[in-house]
């Protein structure tokens, strides 16, 4: 796309062009290899909040351009066919663009925070997608997406949508999606590409059959130097998998529903060793429909309870029955989580607890206060990470900053760093709520040998030492809840890994 060099016509015009100038003459003589390293970061965070301010004007007048009607003069398809052109972006793109400025006339919020650079063009789409549907739960969203990533605040902007859907609204755009079900392939720059395009639940079974290949070539690869990327096993799972049932296609009519007009994988379905779950308020599904404010999710997903309750039927998968935000409280005495604690703890948190880091594959359990010092594992005193972030705690003292949930990751000298809360002449140890310090660490001097082996404040480790009422409830909380957790132990290992 060449700049537009004609004069402009309207005096508003004009004087965005007459802004743009002074930009366009620093630019014209910028070298990047003549700024300083140190600068770097913050003259490309000052470009980006003017890109940000920019794209906000755009975004704001993109519906009334289109409603001027030059796309039709000028011989194209579609608005959105124009706006392509004129921004030089794919036509998927700028239909999107128009669609969320077509959404702004009615969101003022939303609108005043893209008159005030707060939001990209993305962001807005998916808070006035939900917002448009869902006009309660517009002030939330945008919190969400200032304070988190693009990624959880489309989930969120999912979720907050589809409480406000009726019932029949939701099986009608699965119909619908299960209608245009399709697979696109294209080739460019020496690559070939494919776009899967279909129904939820046919591609989480995908998704659970590429994953289980994927950790198995893991496991197959010993050495990291000869080993892939995840990417690169998952397709190659994917191309065996056409290998493998390519040659029964012919028998894809004998299971009914896996034939042609199901839109599902023809292929017998192997044993999962993945976790998929499935989030649903009990009344909703016994009810068949949900109310605002109820949950019905498959991997993260809103579903209609009709498909859910179809998917049930014939599908493997870990189902956490839930009322509202309320998630089953569960302790243990041993350091590895138990499966029910895995599920409530994947319930509220399904990515990296690291605010900003959304990957969600191979995530490891991490006990803020170490196993040693408490002796018991409890829902409240576990974090999620994946493997870099955890990383980074272990070996380079990053920690998270005080607090429940998503939150930064800092490194040792920001001031939120938990160390930085001692007490005079303990630089370094962090001091617990009551002002105390706890025993040492496993890797400190002092510690008891053996990562697993009480620490010296437990209550195992003074023995005649009362018990606090409070440590007294949950231990006999922990006894009675023990026998029925044990079961469960035995098929944890090959779920998660935990620290």
């Amino acid at each position: 796309m060449t700049p537009n060099t004609c004069s402009p016509c309207s005096q508003l015009a004009a004087d965005i062009v007459a802004v743009g100038e002074p930009l366009r003459a620093l630019i014209s003589g910028l070298e990047p290899r003549d700024v300083p390293l140190p600068w770097a970061p913050e003259v490309m965070a000052a470009f980006a909040g003017v890109a940000r301010l920019a794209e906000s004007g755009r975004m704001l007048m993109t519906a009334r351009a289109a409603e001027a009607g030059l796309w039709q003069r000028q011989g194209f398809a579609s608005p959105a066919d124009w706006l392509a052109q004129q921004q030089g972006t794919t036509t998927g793109r700028a239909l999107a663009d128009l669609e969320t400025s077509e959404r702004l006339d009615g969101l003022d919020a939303t609108a005043d925070a893209v008159r005030a650079g707060l939001l990209s063009p993305e962001q807005a789409g998916a808070v006035s997608d939900a917002a448009a549907v869902n006009p309660g739960a517009e002030d939330e969203l945008l919190a969400r997406a200032q304070a988190d990533s693009l990624r959880r605040t489309r989930l969120e902007a999912a979720r907050r949508k589809a409480e406000a859907q009726s019932e029949n609204e939701k099986v009608e755009r699965e119909k619908r999606v299960r209608k245009e079900r399709s697979v696109r392939f294209w080739y460019a720059n020496g690559a070939g590409n494919m776009e899967v395009c279909g129904p939820i639940d046919a591609l989480k079974e995908l998704e659970q059959l590429i994953q289980r290949e994927v950790d198995r070539s893991f496991r197959a690869s010993r050495s990291p130097q000869q080993r892939g990327s995840r990417n690169n096993y998952a397709f190659d799972a994917l191309m065996n998998l056409g290998d493998n049932t390519g040659a029964g296609a012919g028998r894809s009519g004998e299971d009914g529903e896996a034939g042609a007009g199901s839109g599902r994988p023809s292929a017998r379905r192997a044993p999962l060793t993945r976790l998929t779950l499935v989030r649903v308020d009990l009344g909703a599904l016994m009810r068949g429909h949900t109310f605002l404010g109820e949950l019905c999710e498959i991997g993260g997903v809103p579903v209609s309870v009709t498909e859910l309750r179809r998917v049930l039927g014939d599908s493997v998968m870990q189902l956490v029955l839930t009322n509202g935000e309320a998630v089953i409280d569960v302790v243990n005495l041993n350091r590895k989580p138990t499966v029910a604690q895995m599920i409530a703890k994947l319930f509220h948190d399904s990515t990296c607890s690291v605010q900003g880091c959304d990957r969600a594959a191979r995530l490891e359990f991490d006990h803020r206060q170490d196993w040693a010092r408490v002796e018991v594992t409890e829902l409240a005193n576990l974090d999620l990470f994946c493997g870099s972030c955890h990383d980074r705690k272990t070996y380079e003292n990053w920690q998270l900053v005080p607090g429940t949930g998503r939150r930064p990751m800092v490194p040792p000298d920001d001031p939120r760093h938990p160390d930085h809360t001692t007490k005079p002449g303990q630089a370094g140890k962090p001091v617990d709520a009551a002002g105390s310090r706890p025993g040492p660490g496993p890797d400190q001097p002092g510690a008891p040998p053996g990562r697993d082996a009480p620490g010296p404040d437990s209550p195992s480790a003074r023995p005649g030492t009362p018990l606090s009422a409070e440590l007294a409830a949950r231990i006999a909380r922990i006894n009675r809840n023990e026998a029925e957790h044990q079961a469960n132990l035995a098929g944890q290992s090959t779920l998660f890994e935990t620290s």
